[in-house]
């Protein structure tokens, strides 16, 4: 609901400058259609009534100019915001997916007979590697929304690498001895967990990010003074 609230009001707000910007414009287009039929009243066509002619189109190219900037700045800060948010939404499918590797190899490993372990175990650390060089290609792109997403994505790639020295101590384990400790196997089980815990916080945070956003018309707040008191948790 808070949601919806901030974005109607962000819109609002956008639609009364827009309405004022329109009303400037369309004033100074008026006023510079009164000094031209001016001019060519009181001058004719001498040179003072050029004079007021070039005056009056002026006053048309500054409106026109006001109009264009007005039109630009407000398109190119949704533009970015836009690709903003189509990067954090890149950053939790990687995280989604690394979340569901790890639980794959979770369920697998708990299932797997000694011997078995061994021969899978290659194709684990193989799984989860490709989460972690995508995690590692998300977090070092440049646009994204907010800094928070980038600690999401590095948070969950040091656990993906967690998990794979895990499985790397657990295949060394089964080699020597024949069996996995059982502390072993917990700690690689707990990751999925740790990763879920990541998905739901992150999601926690860009709904803080969403609305800091629909509040400052696409533009995160730049003054700490403004939207900082109890947003700490909600937008990083």
């Amino acid at each position: 609901m808070l949601e919806k609230k901030d974005g109607r009001n962000s819109g609002l707000k956008d639609h009364s400058s827009s309405l004022w910007v329109l009303f400037i414009i369309i004033s100074l287009l008026v006023l510079a259609g009164f000094v031209a039929a001016l001019g060519i009243w009181r001058g004719g066509t001498s040179s003072d009534g050029a004079a007021w002619l070039q005056a009056a189109g002026t006053l048309v190219a500054i409106s026109v100019a006001v109009w264009v900037t007005k039109i630009d700045t407000r398109q190119t800060k949704r533009w970015r915001r836009i690709q903003g948010e189509e990067a954090a939404w890149s950053a939790r499918f990687m995280i989604v997916q690394a979340q569901l590797d790890a639980h794959i190899v979770a369920y697998e490993i708990t299932k797997d007979a000694s011997s078995r372990i061994r021969q899978d175990v290659a194709l684990w650390i193989q799984r989860m590697q490709a989460s972690a060089l995508a995690l590692e290609a998300i977090g070092s792109r440049a646009d994204h929304v907010h800094p928070g997403v980038i600690f999401m994505a590095c948070n969950a790639r040091v656990l993906v690498n967690d998990l794979i020295n895990e499985l790397r101590a657990v295949g060394e384990e089964v080699a020597k001895h024949g069996k996995a400790a059982d502390e072993q196997i917990r700690r690689i089980v707990v990751v999925h967990i740790s990763l879920q815990e990541l998905i739901e916080q992150f999601d926690a945070r860009m709904i803080g990010v969403v609305n800091a956003l629909n509040r400052g018309g696409d533009m995160l707040p730049v003054q700490w003074s403004v939207g900082c008191e109890g947003e700490s948790n909600n937008i990083g």
